[in-house]
């Protein structure tokens, strides 16, 4: 779903809106988004795919503020979706320095404890492979025994 300003040719799998002057594009993105996110088109849609014709959007009801209101409500989405998606940006770079701070640190302290490098082999009393896979569950594993290691905790 979104909101397209330039002319030109789209799949037959898209259904193309044009609002009448009284609507405004914006706000039309906004509720119908807004519908989106609460799966409210399910209800609608037909078939494996969940496919939406026209005749079926047709029905929906639109709120419908004067035009001038329409544009403030979708001017105002437009503002505070900018800034949150700067945030996330921000938030998502301080996240990245952390882990980098954090990796760096590791580093640091395994080089002042002036660390002896040894291959895991000789740190092992046995490597095995397990019978692992999606039908295991936690009834399947035990505190003593083996240890398991599986690839995603290395």
């Amino acid at each position: 779903m979104g909101l397209v300003e330039e002319r030109g040719i789209i799949t037959s799998a898209y259904v193309t809106l044009r609002p009448q002057a009284q609507l405004d594009p914006g706000y039309l993105n906004y509720f119908l988004k807004n519908m989106d996110f609460r799966k409210d088109f399910y209800a609608l849609g037909a078939g494996v795919r969940q496919s939406l014709k026209f005749d079926e959007l047709r029905t929906i009801k639109v709120p419908l503020p004067p035009l001038a209101e329409q544009r403030a409500i979708a001017d105002y989405l437009d503002t505070e979706t900018a800034r949150i998606d700067a945030l996330i940006t921000k938030k998502r770079r301080m996240i990245e320095l952390l882990d980098e701070r954090y990796w760096r640190d590791v580093l640091q302290s395994i080089e002042r404890a002036n660390a002896t490098t040894v291959p895991l082999r000789r740190l092992l009393i046995q490597i095995v492979d397990g019978p692992f896979g999606s039908s295991l569950t936690s009834a399947h594993y035990v505190d003593d025994g083996a240890r398991v290691v599986r690839l995603g905790n290395i």
